[in-house]
């Protein structure tokens, strides 16, 4: 099983003591006997004790940081520490141990490099033994099996975390397990770094009891998602598509929701998403991708598809009529064919005169047109699909008077009488017709690009 790949770390050279700089009392530890007394200093290249202060058992000074960004345990990759111990101590009462320590929000350790000095039963000399530890949140602990050295001990010990759970490496021993993944808490919060140079017994140790550097690593950075803008199509066209270019540097699944539905949910291996999308139905449609990297951090992008209605209505064109005064039964009907129907108006010379809903296509949109004086009319029928494209059509009603007059002089048209009591003749209607349709065509096109 491959390690998880660090995308931040925090690293201390324990060149000085700055970023350390919360001093820790006797409610640190778990472990009874343990107590914080002295000071700690750094020789520019480690840390060490300048004074251990006094006590029967465990006494030393503590030290942390606080971390800027605390992470969950699922986020933990690794934590590396060079230690630094001689074997060689004088007396069973002049014995030293390291600490490096994460602690979770609530002041309580969760995971520990150890490296002490022990004396064997044999008496002497002294031995180097170091081990890792885990704390659960109960205060129920794992120490996996130790490795003991009878020399000078200078190595980098290192705690880890992959898909199969936590897990050490240390000089000499190499890999071994301390929790399985299903053991672990993924939830719970590492929020301190903390340090411990302690004498074990009464007497202070030998005085090569260093650390040399730390570094902590996480991944608390969630995947990154570039997505498209937001999608705009015609109905019935194709070759529609999103692509989401992704990244991440311990990718492990992702999930595509269509409004709001689980669509597919699948492994992923790092690489790039496209998803087509033709052949949707009018209306906005929303697709989101989510995608999790091996150690929980999350990230979600969503597109927007809108489905527009691209096409014109369709408008049938009756003929136009032509019936003496006071004929009756007169009816004009225009039939509209269109996806999305919406509405209808209804024009008399450029005056509406009705207005309703176009319920379904090729629907019958129809008016009577009776009663109507001698004179000529433009009837103009507009139907709306929903998007606001239009269709329209006009009819010329010319309506003859009952009672007619001519003129010799032939180049004259018959003539009739408006209700307004002035002669109109059919070249002068035709011209106020024609005119009048010019412009109210040119009054739909402008109200057309303003409903867009």
């Amino acid at each position: 099983m491959a390690n998880y790949i660090p995308e931040n770390s925090w690293h201390y050279d324990c060149s000085n003591l700055t970023d350390f700089d919360g001093i820790g009392d006797d409610t640190w530890f778990a472990d009874p006997g343990y107590n914080v007394s002295g000071t700690m200093n750094t020789s520019g290249s480690y840390f060490y004790a300048e004074s251990y202060g006094a006590g029967s058992f465990g006494h030393g000074p503590l030290r942390y940081n606080t971390l800027s960004a605390p992470l969950r345990v699922s986020q933990f990759i690794s934590l590396e520490a060079v230690l630094e111990l001689d074997e060689d101590a004088p007396s069973t009462n002049q014995l030293g141990h390291i600490m490096v320590m994460l602690y979770d929000d609530n002041q309580e350790e969760v995971i520990a490099i150890h490296a002490r000095q022990t004396w064997d039963n044999d008496g002497y000399p002294t031995k180097v033994e170091a081990f890792a530890r885990w704390r659960f949140s109960n205060g129920t602990k794992i120490e996996p099996p130790v490795i003991k050295v009878q020399e000078p001990y200078h190595e980098t010990l290192k705690i880890s975390q992959n898909e199969t759970g936590i897990f050490a490496n240390f000089p000499r021993i190499g890999n071994f397990s301390i929790l399985s993944h299903d053991e672990v808490e993924p939830d719970r919060v590492i929020k301190y770094v903390a340090i411990y140079l302690a004498a074990t017994m009464s007497f202070p140790p030998t005085d090569i009891l260093r650390i040399h550097d730390i570094v902590l690593s996480y991944d608390i950075s969630p995947p990154v998602i570039e997505g498209p803008d937001d999608i705009h199509y015609d109905e019935f066209t194709t070759g529609h598509s999103i692509s989401w270019n992704v990244s991440d540097t311990n990718p492990s699944s992702s999930t595509l929701f269509i409004n709001n539905d689980l669509n597919t949910s699948e492994v992923w291996d790092g690489s790039n998403f496209s998803f087509d999308i033709d052949n949707l139905e009018y209306g906005t449609h929303n697709y989101t991708l989510v995608l999790e990297d091996a150690v929980g951090n999350l990230a979600a992008d969503t597109v927007l598809v809108y489905i527009h209605d691209g096409d014109d209505p369709l408008i049938t064109s009756p003929e136009d009529l032509q019936f003496i005064e006071g004929t009756l039964g007169q009816v004009i009907t225009w039939l509209g064919t269109d996806e999305h129907p919406t509405s209808y108006q209804i024009f008399i010379n450029g005056t509406p005169i009705k207005s309703n809903l176009w319920n379904t296509s090729s629907e019958s949109i129809s008016i009577e047109i009776d009663n109507l004086v001698s004179g000529a009319y433009n009837y103009t029928c507009i139907i709306s699909d929903i998007d606001s494209n239009l269709a329209w059509d006009e009819v010329i009603v010319t309506v003859k008077p009952s009672t007619t007059s001519t003129t010799t002089n032939t180049s004259t048209a018959t003539t009739g009488t408006s209700t307004s009591g002035f002669q109109i003749d059919q070249q002068t209607s035709t011209f106020i017709i024609t005119g009048g349709a010019i412009a109210f065509i040119a009054i739909i096109l402008i109200w057309r690009r303003s409903r867009h």
